[in-house]
């Protein structure tokens, strides 16, 4: 797990540590900036941090890049609404909340998924479209088991 906060990093921990015997690896790093190499993941899960990365593209880019061909990539996070009235108060939020916090509530990563790179299986919004739930698959062939 990655997380920009070591003190996410430490909550993390000792809840890992409170739930017995679980091999889980928790860095602090950078979405954008992913410490691993390609293609080292069956699954990629992004829960309600898109929507603070200062770069989307590029942690999308990270996301893919370590995800292998035939992968999993599981997004979670608020996005622009599909209810104007609420879309408009997000925009009107936003003034506030991104100069002061990199906090985006109108971006939709769906939409940002390059669909060279990917198919989306499948998404879910509700809350007035402000929910989003996706699961998109890397494309590309998966590299033969060795065995």
């Amino acid at each position: 797990a990655v997380d920009a906060s070591s003190g996410m990093i430490d909550q993390a921990r000792a809840k890992v540590d409170r739930g017995g015997p679980v091999e889980v690896e928790l860095l602090v790093g950078d979405a954008g900036a992913l410490p691993f190499g390609d293609a080292s993941f069956d699954a990629v899960v992004s829960t309600y941090v898109l929507c603070c990365v200062p770069d989307l593209d590029r942690a999308l880019a990270e996301a893919l890049r370590v995800l292998r061909p035939g992968g999993d990539l599981l997004l979670a996070d608020h996005v622009e609404s599909s209810s104007w009235p609420v879309r408009l108060g997000q925009r009107a939020l936003e003034r506030v909340t991104v100069p002061a916090a990199e906090e985006h509530f109108t971006r939709r990563p769906v939409r940002m998924l390059p669909t060279d790179r990917v198919e989306v299986v499948a998404t879910h919004r509700h809350t007035f479209g402000v929910m989003e739930a996706v699961h998109a698959r890397r494309l590309g062939l998966s590299p033969p088991e060795s065995g």
